[in-house]
Protein backbone atom coordinates (compact mmCIF):
# COMPACT_ATOMS: atom_id res chain seq x y z
CA UNK A 1 0.00 0.00 0.00
CA UNK A 2 1.43 3.56 -1.28
CA UNK A 3 1.73 6.16 1.66
CA UNK A 4 -0.26 9.17 1.41
CA UNK A 5 2.15 12.32 0.92
CA UNK A 6 1.09 15.36 2.94
CA UNK A 7 0.39 17.37 -0.64
CA UNK A 8 -2.35 15.18 -0.82
CA UNK A 9 -3.08 15.66 2.62
CA UNK A 10 -2.94 19.53 3.07
CA UNK A 11 -5.13 20.06 -0.30
CA UNK A 12 -7.79 17.52 1.53
CA UNK A 13 -7.84 19.86 4.59
CA UNK A 14 -8.11 22.68 2.35
CA UNK A 15 -11.29 21.70 0.71
CA UNK A 16 -12.68 19.53 3.99
CA UNK A 17 -12.48 22.74 6.00
CA UNK A 18 -12.65 25.23 3.03
CA UNK A 19 -9.13 27.04 3.77
CA UNK A 20 -6.89 29.02 1.92
CA UNK A 21 -2.65 27.60 2.28
CA UNK A 22 -1.83 30.74 4.12
CA UNK A 23 -5.37 30.04 7.16
CA UNK A 24 -4.04 26.73 7.06
CA UNK A 25 -0.84 27.92 7.79
CA UNK A 26 -1.84 30.96 10.19
CA UNK A 27 -4.18 27.77 12.29
CA UNK A 28 -1.06 25.98 12.70
CA UNK A 29 1.16 28.55 13.64
CA UNK A 30 3.62 27.84 11.20
CA UNK A 31 4.95 29.50 7.78
CA UNK A 32 3.79 28.63 4.01
CA UNK A 33 6.76 27.36 3.28
CA UNK A 34 6.83 24.84 6.20
CA UNK A 35 3.64 23.53 4.21
CA UNK A 36 5.29 23.49 1.05
CA UNK A 37 8.97 21.80 2.67
CA UNK A 38 6.57 19.22 3.50
CA UNK A 39 4.86 17.79 0.20
CA UNK A 40 6.66 15.12 -0.55
CA UNK A 41 6.74 13.54 2.84
CA UNK A 42 4.67 10.86 4.71
CA UNK A 43 2.93 11.48 7.58
CA UNK A 44 5.01 9.67 9.48
CA UNK A 45 8.49 10.90 8.45
CA UNK A 46 6.88 14.36 10.31
CA UNK A 47 8.48 14.58 13.45
CA UNK A 48 9.32 18.14 14.41
CA UNK A 49 7.28 19.95 16.80
CA UNK A 50 5.25 22.29 14.50
CA UNK A 51 4.78 18.76 12.08
CA UNK A 52 2.80 16.84 15.16
CA UNK A 53 0.43 19.85 15.05
CA UNK A 54 0.26 19.45 11.29
CA UNK A 55 -0.08 15.47 12.33
CA UNK A 56 -2.76 15.95 15.18
CA UNK A 57 -5.06 18.37 12.86
CA UNK A 58 -5.59 15.32 10.64
CA UNK A 59 -6.09 12.80 13.69
CA UNK A 60 -8.83 15.42 14.99
CA UNK A 61 -10.14 16.22 11.59
CA UNK A 62 -10.73 12.82 10.66
CA UNK A 63 -11.99 12.00 14.25
CA UNK A 64 -14.29 14.97 14.27
CA UNK A 65 -15.67 13.89 10.44
CA UNK A 66 -16.49 10.06 11.78
CA UNK A 67 -18.45 11.77 14.80
CA UNK A 68 -20.68 14.83 13.25
CA UNK A 69 -20.96 13.14 9.42
CA UNK A 70 -18.13 13.21 6.96
CA UNK A 71 -20.29 16.28 4.98
CA UNK A 72 -20.11 18.98 7.59
CA UNK A 73 -16.96 20.12 7.10
CA UNK A 74 -18.27 23.64 8.21
CA UNK A 75 -18.82 22.02 11.13
CA UNK A 76 -15.71 20.60 12.11
CA UNK A 77 -14.11 23.93 11.20
CA UNK A 78 -16.20 25.47 13.86
CA UNK A 79 -15.63 23.19 16.79
CA UNK A 80 -11.70 23.50 15.43
CA UNK A 81 -12.18 27.12 15.75
CA UNK A 82 -14.74 28.25 18.23
CA UNK A 83 -15.23 25.13 20.16
CA UNK A 84 -13.66 25.01 23.78
CA UNK A 85 -11.30 22.70 25.50
CA UNK A 86 -10.84 23.25 29.18
CA UNK A 87 -7.75 23.92 30.78
CA UNK A 88 -6.71 25.73 33.80
CA UNK A 89 -4.93 28.70 33.98
CA UNK A 90 -5.15 30.05 29.98
CA UNK A 91 -7.32 32.95 30.65
CA UNK A 92 -10.06 34.36 31.57
CA UNK A 93 -12.58 31.72 31.34
CA UNK A 94 -9.79 28.86 31.72
CA UNK A 95 -10.27 27.16 28.13
CA UNK A 96 -8.78 27.43 24.48
CA UNK A 97 -9.96 26.94 21.17
CA UNK A 98 -9.37 23.52 20.17
CA UNK A 99 -7.05 24.50 17.48
CA UNK A 100 -5.11 26.45 19.85
CA UNK A 101 -4.86 22.86 22.71
CA UNK A 102 -3.77 21.51 19.25
CA UNK A 103 -1.20 23.65 18.33
CA UNK A 104 -0.24 24.15 22.81
CA UNK A 105 -0.45 20.43 23.23
CA UNK A 106 0.36 17.90 19.73
CA UNK A 107 1.82 15.25 21.46
CA UNK A 108 -1.08 15.16 24.46
CA UNK A 109 -2.35 12.03 24.49
CA UNK A 110 -5.87 13.08 26.23
CA UNK A 111 -6.74 14.70 22.15
CA UNK A 112 -10.00 12.54 21.64
CA UNK A 113 -11.30 13.61 25.08
CA UNK A 114 -10.68 17.20 24.16
CA UNK A 115 -11.80 17.17 20.82
CA UNK A 116 -15.15 15.53 22.12
CA UNK A 117 -15.10 18.53 24.72
CA UNK A 118 -15.20 21.24 21.96
CA UNK A 119 -17.67 19.32 19.99
CA UNK A 120 -19.99 18.90 23.04
CA UNK A 121 -19.59 23.04 23.78
CA UNK A 122 -19.77 24.08 20.41
CA UNK A 123 -22.99 21.98 19.42
CA UNK A 124 -24.50 22.75 22.80
CA UNK A 125 -23.77 26.60 21.85
CA UNK A 126 -25.46 25.69 18.35
CA UNK A 127 -28.44 24.23 20.19
CA UNK A 128 -29.05 26.84 23.18
CA UNK A 129 -29.24 29.42 19.78
CA UNK A 130 -31.44 27.53 18.07
CA UNK A 131 -33.73 27.83 21.05
CA UNK A 132 -33.84 31.11 21.43
CA UNK A 133 -35.23 31.57 18.10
Amino acid sequence: MKTQKVKDIIETLLSQLTLSRTQLAAMLGISERALSDWANKSLEEMTTEKAKRFRRLVEVVEYLNAKVGDKNYGTVRNILEEGRVPMGGVGDDDSLSLISYICASPGDMGWRANADAAMTEYLGYLRSREAVR
